[in-house]
């Protein structure tokens, strides 16, 4: 009986040391995967910043373009508005010229 005991527990020692072996190999793995995950992260970043800045430099001179774009027809609404108040004055005036010879 002695012998039988002590056979189960020279196995469950066997064995115990076989999980531990097996619980270092599954932990390397995991921290391995975890670096494989910071590097993919790190390298995603990095290639989304770039992209980001590219983008910036690409529409950079579309931006410029746009706004030349909206101050010229900030202008041109401000010379046409200049040049119907000169036209309402000038029927204003005509109108005053015309009650004036008409009188």
């Amino acid at each position: 009986r002695l012998e039988i005991e002590a056979k189960q527990q020279l196995e469950r020692g066997a064995e115990r040391d076989s999980l531990r072996r097996r619980n270092q190999e599954l932990d390397e793995e995991i921290r391995r995967a975890q670096e494989i995950l910071r590097t993919e992260r790190d390298a995603r970043t990095k290639a989304q910043a770039q992209a980001n800045a590219d983008i910036q430099q690409a529409t950079a001179p579309l931006r410029q373009r746009e706004e030349n774009c909206q101050a010229d027809i900030t202008e041109a609404d401000k010379a046409i508005k200049r040049r119907k108040d000169e036209q309402e004055h000038l029927r204003t005036k005509i109108s005053s010229l015309n009650v004036a010879l008409e009188q």
